[in-house]
């Protein structure tokens, strides 16, 4: 997963975030120290902070504003995505939710920002492919970091033929 895990290095991580204010704090910096760029990544767990609380995208919206914010729960099941992504998903509050999915909303019946199950897909497939510059700069990261570590090979198990494409070109230059 060599272009994962390249691409994980610069995406917002959000882990160790131990509260609502950090986490914010995080996407906010990412938002502007790239605006207009997709802010991805995450991992969060929202039952480190006191007290637990989902967040919501008024947490992260005037922040980010010009970037699109997608976010993963660290275990896959919920996102947060802010006014921004929402919008380019065509998410209102008139949006149905999908089969075997939940877009949380407040008293108001509008959407909080943060999709369960299916409902992440919604956002998601409006998140731009990977171009193959963003490949090669993922995988240029990933082998910096394993050389780093003292990492002399690796192997891709499940490379995709963009992955390969890249490697093949990276190889000849």
């Amino acid at each position: 997963h060599l272009v994962d895990g390249g691409t994980q290095l610069d995406n917002v991580d959000l882990r160790d975030a131990g509260t609502r204010a950090e986490f914010a704090r995080r996407i906010n910096e990412r938002g502007r120290a790239r605006p207009g760029e997709w802010i991805l990544g995450g991992h969060w767990d929202d039952r480190r902070w006191t007290p637990a609380s989902l967040p919501t995208r008024a947490l992260i919206d005037d922040a980010t504003n010009s970037s699109p914010a997608f976010v993963v729960r660290y275990d896959g099941r919920a996102a947060l995505a802010n006014s921004a992504a929402l919008g380019r998903a065509g998410v209102t509050e008139r949006t149905a939710d999908p089969p075997g999915g939940t877009l949380m909303r407040d008293a108001n019946g509008f959407p909080t920002g943060v999709l369960n199950g299916a409902a992440m897909d919604i956002v998601a497939r409006v998140v731009p492919k990977t171009t193959a510059e963003q490949r090669s700069h993922a995988v240029k990261r990933a082998l910096e970091l394993a050389a780093s570590l003292g990492v002399t090979s690796v192997q891709d198990m499940h490379a995709t033929y963009d992955d390969v494409a890249t490697y093949g070109d990276l190889a000849n230059r």
